[in-house]
């Protein structure tokens, strides 16, 4: 006996065993389960009461992490046998089962509902823990939307009251820690269709539309039958049906009123109804191409021009004609040649051949495309001559002039007359009125009229009937070649205005029309009343009859038929019940829904329309009689093992009235007549169940029944006596019809292929395509009972056979499906360039080789240029494998590429790998000039031909011929347009031509005018000036080019003012063959001047003189500087020009002074500006102080008032006076007493002042006395300068020794002065910001014998006299002062500091403005 543990949870174990091998003679009537601890003796028994009949038992209450032995024991009447333990010891832990899940037959199928039913996916679910399960739609959660019922062992999702909507494949995802399974569902929902999709216009004429659309994605599980065409004009909001029965995705709307603007719909029908519509999203107007020109007449010919003049079409084709196209084409050519759009009709074409035969034609364009081509007769271009002619077309009589003419004549012997009938040929006149319009009615009316009273002296052949709107200005034809005087006009728009006219025709043209009185279409009836009493008879689970009465009043019209209408009681929406018209007064509405409520009512119609509906019915449940189910139908076994046979069986066909809740199956053994119950107690959902646990190679009898609300129905037993043994089935494929044949998908879908197989063991699946390569795109899904193949995002190239092979131990099957993607064509093959002009390059090329599944319609020729990036259509609609690409552009690279199109759209393009240039052999070169001519050789040049042929000249060939010989010999290929052919025989006489060459091939050629004799050339010097003056910045190279001839070649000098000018390193000259060069670097002032340069050979000689000008600033005006007038706040000056301007006008003169401050000295200097900048500055003036020439006097005072005068008194001005002494570069030898004389007419007087200049020590009093000499030292004593030692005086002093005795020695003396320092050094505003000024310095050259501790820096305003300090601590070279004003101007000054005191100052010379931008740093004042 075997013995297992089977299955473990964390409290239970589920113990399997096997039957004894000894029975000991008698039947094993039950087992006695037991277990105990493992570090136990007592054995526990679990099975209770009587005991056990079967060989499986749960044992429960078990401790979690504890390790347990089982065992069992067989018992027969005779006793309890010895029991079987299990080997090892099991320890009680929670086991983790991958989750997994079966579908049954029902749901491996697609799943089929109607609308309105109960979507219900019932699946069994295993694993441990239990998994989490999740339900979604196309990657949508399901939550909210459907009723999700999950335990441990099932999952139940259920959607009420299904749409179309709901159709699609519902994923199942089991997932916990131990793993993770998906699958999934198809469920298909019949109901009415979606819109259909894509839906647009295919063509447009003048009178219909060509509508065209693709299938609705949602097909509402059942065959399109049928499609339902509505149109509505643009200016109302109702639609009308105008075809009820098309089975194709393609239409034409005739009888359509031309011009005016439509829009569409249409609806989508199958067996369960009309779907939703798909309306086009703009109005469409009805109108075509117009008709061609009528005719194209050449009026007037010269030797390079045509014009053309040509009538309107007779049809605009229903829209306003926007231009004429106008195209040529030259005889010999095939290709036509875009001239012009003209907007009038006439056009003269200009730049034609002359002596050129040419043809041209004319076609309108309006908004729906071009008309057919008008063809002129062929015409030779040239001068043309014609004789003298009248032109009499002012000259004309009209039909008024016709009638009866009496001559009369008359003289002294009598009276005479004649009477002559005149008759007029000309178009007749307008019908005779009035013009009737009787019989009106929505649609139509009536038109009657007499024939007109004058003919125009022809008999009429027909008349011209003519429409329009009243709110439009446009006529339409209604009737042409009418030869009665009445007709009836159909076709009229309900409720629209209209105005008729009449015009008769003969054969001089149509004649003026006579018009009728405004009409509205309208019906002289109106809609009827509603029906009455409606009501519900003969109720079923899916149909009820409806019985009425006929409306009250008809409305004037009969009764043509009634609609019927139903709402479900959980809807909205009334739906149309019959698709025919009804002349009955019942109807039986089928198709309902059982248990569903519904009200109806019903609508009359006549002529005029439909009627108000009817009052609605009472709800009505659709329900039969409930009963007890018949018996299931086709009961059969799927499959048998040793222990189990798997049954089906279809439901039954009659299901009492009630939904089927389930189905019971028993078993019985042949020979016994006990039926045991092998469902669970509530029953199966399912049509399919498998009976476990039975005995193997045992017959049995099987029964199933069908339970409903009213009980368990009839049985239905499985034919036979099926047995339990293994069965082997060859692998076998199932092809359903639709696989068998081609099965054809769209572009962008997914490919789904479902085929059931069969086979037991269960066989091995594989998929590949016919050619044995695998598919790697596709998901593949199998199990014993199908296999599913499935590949998303399909396109053309997936089209093709499918093999499916299924192999097992029994055998192999194959099979394929064939496989049609309906998608764009490929790329089409082979493209190659034909033929390349300086306008067209023609391309050829080979089909796709997939076409997408459709004929090719057409191909697309597309272009772009090398340089960008989009391509350009050329021509959407080229028929053939070949096309001329025209209009290029001369000269530049095109990349070209095709896409072929077919009905499902443009497909991949085929492009050139390399861009193409549209160019062509260039023309010859222009006048070929004989430049030179020496005893052995010949310089020809030539111009530039004046086409390259749209590509670059990339050589030039010139050959030559000699005197007396017909054979041209290539001399050179050039890249220039100049030659220099060598080589040659003196005396001798040659003709030379030149050829242009580009990437396309050799030019004609162009040959010189007369032959050329090669000998020596004498020539004078000449030089061709083209300038007489240069002129160069100062500091610049200038480079003087100036062309002469000279034969032989000539000397050359030059000179500057006269004097011969030497070459150096910064002056130089040189002569090539046919110019000279003078150079100078870096010119200066001293280069100003004029030069000459003298050529001369053995002919002769000659000069040219040539000016130099250098552009510099100006130098400093000339001095001095007057004052020529002072006052308190003004002072006026005077100077001299410059004596040098800088080679260019004095534009300016700037000086400062602003802001005078009375009694304050001024002194000041001048700078000379030109273009090239501002020059130096002048030397300072005197110094003047700003005051008025005297005081004023004091305030005047009245003394003596009389009647005739005046006495006034005041005091004198207190004018004091002051004088200034300047010294420049003072020395010590300026030091003395200087005396002041002050003179004017009333005395004079003098004061002494004394100077002292502060200045380097004299040299020290002599003699220098020598004492107290020794080998070792003397004593040196002097005395000392008149003048005090400074600080200048520091420096090394050598002192020589000479005794006449030996060599003299000398000994260096360092003498150091201690004294404060020097002034610093190299001033300069290094940082200019808003507010702030970074100064920077250098330590001053003398520090005075001790180290600089520290420096002073001060600032001051421009418009004071005075510094004031920024600070006294400065230990660097740099500083920041900041907190300066942006409005004024500072000067700075810097002196350092030793221990023995302040130094000498160091100041900024030009004022600076604390803003972002500083100006430039002058040179510091020392």
């Amino acid at each position: 006996m075997y013995r297992i543990i089977t299955d473990i949870t964390k409290s239970t174990a589920t113990f399997n065993w096997g039957r004894p091998k000894y029975d000991g003679g008698l039947d094993i009537t039950g087992y006695i389960v037991e277990h105990k601890r493992e570090d136990e003796n007592s054995w526990i028994k679990d099975t209770t009461g009587s005991a056990l009949r079967i060989s499986e038992f749960v044992i429960s209450n078990l401790q979690q992490g504890e390790k347990y032995n089982f065992r069992v024991s067989a018992m027969n009447e005779m006793g309890i046998g010895e029991p079987a333990q299990v080997a090892e010891s099991v320890e009680i832990v929670e086991r983790q089962e991958t989750p997994d899940f079966e579908l049954d037959a029902e749901l491996r199928r697609t799943l089929v509902v109607r609308a309105g039913g109960s979507i219900r996916i019932f699946v069994p679910i295993k694993g441990r823990p239990t998994p989490e399960v999740t339900w979604l739609k196309e990657d949508i959660s399901l939550k909210g939307h459907a009723n999700i019922d999950t335990t441990e062992s099932y999952t139940l999702l259920v959607i009420s009251h299904c749409t179309k909507h709901d159709t699609g494949k519902y994923n199942l995802t089991l997932e916990s820690v131990a793993g993770k399974k998906s699958g999934y569902v198809n469920v298909r929902v019949l109901d009415s269709p979606g819109p259909p999709i894509n839906l647009r216009p295919r063509e447009i004429t003048n009178e219909g539309v060509t509508l065209q659309w693709e299938m609705p994605l949602i097909d509402g599980g059942s065959k399109i039958i049928n499609y339902i065409i509505e149109k509505r004009e643009a200016t109302r909001k109702s639609y009308a049906a105008v075809i009820t029965n098309c089975q194709k995705c393609s239409v034409r709307v005739p009888n359509l009123a031309e011009g005016s603007e439509y829009f569409f719909r249409v609806r989508a029908e199958n067996e369960f109804g009309i779907g939703e519509p798909a309306e086009t999203s703009d109005a469409i107007r009805v109108s075509q191409a117009p008709t061609a020109p009528e005719k194209v007449n050449i009026v007037a010919i010269t030797r390079n021009s045509a014009s053309l003049i040509w009538t309107k079409p007779k049809h605009d084709g229903g829209s306003r004609i926007t231009g004429y196209v106008i195209e040529a084409q030259k005889k010999g050519s095939e290709n036509w040649s875009h001239v012009t759009t003209a907007k009038t009709l006439d056009y003269t074409v200009k730049n034609l051949n002359e002596n050129d035969e040419y043809i041209f034609q004319v076609m309108a364009v309006n908004n729906s495309g071009r008309s057919d081509p008008c063809q002129s007769s062929p015409v030779i271009i040239k001068e043309q001559t014609k004789g003298p002619q009248f032109d009499l077309r002012g000259i004309y009589s009209t039909r008024r002039d016709g009638g009866a003419f009496t001559l009369t004549a008359s003289n002294t012997g009598g009276f005479a007359k004649h009477v002559f009938n005149v008759k007029v040929l000309d178009r007749p006149g307008p019908p005779d009125g009035p013009l009737l319009v009787t019989c009106i009615t929505a649609e139509n009316c009536v038109l009657s009229w007499l024939p007109p009273s004058n003919d125009g002296g022809a008999n009429i052949e027909y008349y011209i009937i003519e429409k329009r709107e009243t709110s439009r200005l446009a006529w339409t034809n209604v009737a042409s070649d009418l030869q009665v005087n009445q007709f009836k006009v159909t076709k009229l728009l309900k409720g629209n205005e209209y105005i008729f006219r009449v015009m008769a025709v003969n054969k001089y043209g149509i004649g003026e029309p006579l018009e009728s009185e405004q009409i509205i279409a309208t019906n002289p009836y109106m809609p009827s009343d509603p029906p009455q009493n409606p009501e519900v008879r003969n109720i079923t689970k899916d149909s009820m009859v409806i019985y009425w009465e006929e409306p009250v009043n008809n409305g004037g019209a009969e009764i043509s038929g009634y609609i019927v209408e139903r709402r479900d009681k959980t809807s909205l929406h009334w739906i149309r019940c019959n698709k025919k018209v009804i002349t009955d007064l019942r109807y039986k509405v089928s198709g309902l829904t059982p248990g569903h409520e519904y009200e109806f009512r019903i609508t009359a119609e006549n002529a005029a329309g439909l009627s108000l509906p009817s009052a609605s019915t009472p709800f009505c449940k659709a329900s039969d009689p409930l009963y007890k189910p018949g018996p299931p139908g086709n009961p059969r076994v799927l499959d048998t093992t040793n222990s189990s046979i798997t049954v089906a069986w279809n439901k039954p066909v009659y299901d009492g009235g009630s939904d089927i809740t389930g189905y019971i199956v028993e078993t019985c053994l042949p020979q016994d007549d006990e039926w045991t119950d092998v469902t669970p107690k509530d029953g199966i959902v399912t049509t399919l169940f498998t009976i476990t646990n039975l005995k193997g190679n045992q017959e049995y009898k099987i029964n199933i029944f069908a339970v409903n609300c009213e009980g368990v129905g009839e049985p239905a037993s499985v034919p036979g006596l099926p047995k339990t043994e293994e069965r082997q089935i060859p692998p076998d494929i199932e092809l359903d019809a639709e696989l068998r044949k081609v099965v054809t998908i769209r572009a962008c879908g997914t490919l789904r292929l479902f085929v059931p197989i069969k086979g037991r063991p269960a066989p091995e699946v594989k998929w590949s395509r016919e050619n044995g390569e695998s598919i790697e795109r596709a998901t593949i899904e199998s199990t014993s009972s199908f296999t599913w193949l499935l590949i998303e995002n399909v396109n053309r190239f997936d089209s093709g056979k499918y093999v499916l092979s299924v192999e097992n131990s029994s055998g192999l099957k194959t099979a394929f499906v064939n496989v049609r993607v309906l998608d764009t064509p490929g790329a089409p093959q082979n493209i190659k360039i034909d033929e390349i002009t300086k306008e067209s390059v023609s391309l050829s090329w080979d089909p796709p080789i997939l076409d997408g599944g459709s004929t090719i319609k057409n191909y697309i020729v597309e272009k772009r240029e090398s340089t960008r990036k989009a391509y350009a259509t050329v021509n959407a609609n080229c028929h053939k494998t070949r096309s001329t690409v025209n209009n290029l552009l001369e000269g530049c690279n095109y990349y070209f590429r095709v896409l072929a199109e077919n009905e499902y759209g443009v497909g991949l393009p085929i492009e050139t790998r390399e861009s193409v240039k549209v160019s062509e052999k260039p023309l010859p070169p222009g006048k070929i000039t004989l430049q030179d001519v020496t005893k052995n050789s010949v310089t020809l040049s030539w111009e530039k031909p004046e086409h390259d042929g749209g590509s670059r000249i990339i050589a030039y060939v010139v050959e030559m011929q000699s005197k007396g010989s017909d054979t041209w010999n290539q001399c050179m290929i050039v890249k220039v347009t100049e030659a220099i052919i060598t080589g040659l025989t003196q005396g001798e006489e040659y003709m030379f031509r030149v050829s242009a060459r580009n990437e396309k091939g050799t030019s004609d050629p162009r040959q010189i005018g007369v032959p050329v004799i090669v000998k020596e050339l004498v020539i004078t010097p000449a030089v061709k000036l083209l300038f007489s003056t240069f002129s160069a910045l100062a500091g610049e190279d200038l480079k003087i080019e100036i062309s002469y001839v000279s034969r032989p070649k000539a000397a050359m000098s030059w000179y500057k003012d006269g004097v011969p000018v030497k070459q150096t390193s910064r002056i130089n000259f040189e002569m090539a063959d046919t110019h000279l060069y003078l150079n100078i670097k870096e010119v200066c002032r001293g280069d100003v001047g004029r030069y000459t340069v003298k050529l001369s050979n053995t002919v002769g000689e000659t000069t040219a003189e040539i000016c130099v000008v250098v552009l510099d600033k100006p130098g400093p005006p000339a001095g001095p500087v007057n004052v020529a007038e002072v006052t308190a706040n003004s002072i006026t000056l005077s100077w001299k020009p410059p004596e040098y301007d800088g080679g260019c006008t004095i534009k300016n003169y700037i000086f400062k002074s602003v802001g005078l401050e009375e009694g304050i000295e001024y002194e000041y200097r001048v700078y000379a500006e030109n273009i090239v900048g501002i020059g130096k500055v002048s030397k300072l003036s005197e110094c003047y102080v700003a005051r008025d020439p005297c005081d004023p006097p004091g305030t005047p005072e009245v003394v003596t008032v009389t009647k005739k005068s005046v006495f006034l008194r005041w005091a004198k001005p207190d004018t004091q006076y002051s004088t200034c002494l300047s010294v420049k570069e003072a020395t010590s030898n300026d030091s003395g007493q200087y005396r002041l004389l002050l003179k004017n007419i009333g005395g004079e007087k003098s004061v002494l002042v004394t100077i002292k200049v502060l200045d380097r020590p004299s040299p020290p009093e002599g003699p220098i006395s020598v004492s107290n000499l020794t080998k070792e030292q003397c004593l040196i004593s002097w005395k000392p300068p008149k003048e005090d030692v400074t600080r200048n005086d520091t420096n090394k002093y050598r002192l020589e020794f000479e005794n006449g005795v030996g060599t003299p020695k000398t000994v260096t003396i360092s003498v150091k002065v201690l004294a404060t320092p020097s002034a610093c050094q190299k001033l300069t505003v290094k940082k200019v910001t808003r507010g702030k000024v970074t100064l920077s310095w250098e330590a001053p050259l003398l520090d005075g014998g001790a180290p600089v501790a520290n420096y002073i820096i001060e600032k001051r305003d421009s418009t004071k006299r005075s510094y004031s300090s920024v600070t006294t601590k400065c230990s660097s070279t740099t500083y920041d002062i900041e907190d300066l004003s942006e409005k004024s101007l500072y000067f700075f000054r810097v002196s350092a500091e030793n221990e023995h005191g302040v130094g000498d100052l160091c100041e900024t010379t030009e004022p600076v403005r604390a803003t972002e931008t500083p100006g430039p740093v002058k040179d510091i004042l020392m």
